[in-house]
């Protein structure tokens, strides 16, 4: 049988490609994607917590992951077409695609002997909901996106008024006779009736780091703190500026298959690293939106959210909110 290996490729045996395939070849084209984001205060040791279970066990000590402020930001990004840009799957045609999810951004540690250097830094998405079964198939298979299907609400920005809201299918409580039904997990409603739109626009990324951020040397003054790690400031800071000035942004998943034999064991786990790169030319319409924001954010046994993440159930204000529009190609994910 021909395993497809190569120079540059591993030993692995051909994708089979059948009807009906849900995943989608990498790269990944999302264009028209207009984003609405909300920055929330989040529990640091709640982040570090999840962050050791989800990436530093499975990393096997080789790299951490530490969060980089306690600030958690939720997305609603709505994208006109999500397409495979491989030379084969691109002519099979774009599927629209709504997803809401939740950022952590991390700092990414290597060891350099006995001390750890700051190497980059990431997003990492630990709750995901999409409304298409393609980029839920797609995005778990290929890079350990924890994508799961939902419902959603959108309202316009040009009236900004009316809820952004998320539902999903869950279990609650964990019961034998408990039936899985849809919920609404989270509802983001502005308290206000004030002027809509953008207050202004950003002028690069940079602008909308410090706005939202409070500056790279808060960010800092953060991580030098976090989980005992002696973080050198001078490493810290030369990535923030990388970061910023750069349009391929950093992500980080945890990739794994229940092994079919023994359930309570994974067949595949890897931490997962890929970036997106954005189109400079595609960022228009960027910058912090008027209004006054809250989460309402349920609590149900399959989706413990507010705990993972550090939270409040029920009400959690929000810091910032803000709006883009712009596309991004997601690249080819590499193994930690």
């Amino acid at each position: 049988m021909s395993n497809g290996s190569g120079p540059n490729q591993p030993p692995y045996p051909r994708y089979i490609e059948h009807g009906g395939t849900q995943v989608f070849r990498q790269p990944l084209a999302l264009r028209g994607v207009t984003l609405h984001g909300f920055l929330l205060d989040a529990d640091v040791d709640a982040l570090q917590s999840l962050c050791t279970k989800m990436l530093n066990g499975p990393a096997g000590g080789r790299t951490r992951y530490l969060p980089l402020l306690p600030k958690v930001l939720l997305v609603f990004a709505a994208m006109d077409a999500a397409s495979s840009t491989d030379p084969v799957h691109r002519k099979w045609g774009y599927v629209p695609e709504i997803d809401v999810s939740f950022f952590v951004p991390v700092a990414v540690l290597e060891r350099d002997g006995n001390d750890w250097e700051v190497v980059d830094l990431a997003w990492y998405l630990p709750y995901v909901f999409v409304d298409n079964s393609l980029a839920v198939a797609t995005g778990r298979e290929i890079y350990g996106f924890q994508k799961e299907l939902g419902r959603f609400t959108i309202p316009s920005t040009e009236t900004g008024h009316g809820a952004y809201t998320a539902s999903t299918l869950v279990l609650d409580p964990f019961a034998p006779q408990t039936r899985a039904t849809e919920r609404q997990i989270l509802q983001v409603r502005r308290n206000d009736t004030g002027s809509v739109g953008l207050k202004k626009e950003w002028d690069d990324v940079t602008d909308a780091i410090g706005e939202l951020f409070g500056g790279i040397s808060a960010v800092g003054e953060m991580v030098d703190q976090l989980d005992g790690t002696d973080v050198d400031l001078l490493d810290l800071t030369l990535n923030l500026f990388s970061y910023v000035a750069s349009t391929s942004v950093p992500m980080v998943f945890l990739k794994q298959f229940r092994d079919a034999a023994n359930p309570t064991r994974a067949c595949y786990q890897r931490v997962i690293t890929a970036r997106a790169d954005v189109d400079p030319r595609s960022v228009r319409h960027a910058g912090p939106l008027w209004g006054d924001y809250t989460l309402t954010l349920a609590d149900f046994a399959s989706h413990p959210i507010a705990s993972d993440l550090g939270l409040k159930v029920g009400d959690n204000h929000i810091d910032d909110a803000f709006r883009l529009e712009y596309s991004f190609v997601m690249l080819p994910g590499a193994e930690v």
